[in-house]
């Protein structure tokens, strides 16, 4: 983690982007209670 120069901006654009590549979707399908490995 840099956080070097705007540590505060820098750090929440970062935690963004880090959590929409980690889950793309806003929450995993309700059908699914118990999938067997998390996408």
């Amino acid at each position: 983690m840099d956080q070097t120069e705007n540590p505060n901006k820098k750090d929440r654009e970062e935690q963004e982007d880090f959590w929409l590549t980690l889950e793309p979707l806003p929450a995993p399908a309700p059908e699914k209670p118990s999938a067997p490995h998390e996408e």
